[in-house]
């Protein structure tokens, strides 16, 4: 995987998201492809921001409000 969108690029929802468990990704989704950033955002202040999602927009994978981030 690499980063951006096109590296993003799944072949279906369901390889993010599984409806008949919950339809929310799981928390440690990013952390799979990107463990070096996640570690960075479990210790981000404030709490707030130690999920991947707190900047960057789900299904677009970029950070829209850099001032925020």
């Amino acid at each position: 995987m690499h980063d951006g969108p096109k590296g993003h690029a799944k072949t279906t929802c369901f390889d993010c998201h599984k409806p008949h468990d919950n339809p929310a990704p799981p928390a440690d989704l990013c952390a799979k492809c990107h463990a070096d950033k996640a570690k960075l955002v479990a210790t981000a202040e404030p709490a707030k921001h130690r999920v991947c999602s707190s900047c960057h927009a789900p299904h677009k994978f970029a950070i829209e409000a850099i001032a925020a981030a």
